[in-house]
């Protein structure tokens, strides 16, 4: 059965899309930056 979230590509595209949410809402509401939430991507990607 083909699995969708196996593939590379899939996963570096759904870390680039999580990337440019957490930019946007760290430039929308600075007081809520941390540091652990440009970390997400990576945990997307892995």
């Amino acid at each position: 059965m083909f699995d969708f979230f196996e593939q590379p590509y899939t996963l570096i595209g759904a870390a680039i899309l999580v990337l440019f949410g957490i930019l946007t809402f760290r430039s929308v509401l600075p007081e809520k930056r941390r540091w652990w939430q440009l970390l997400l991507p990576v945990f997307v990607a892995v």
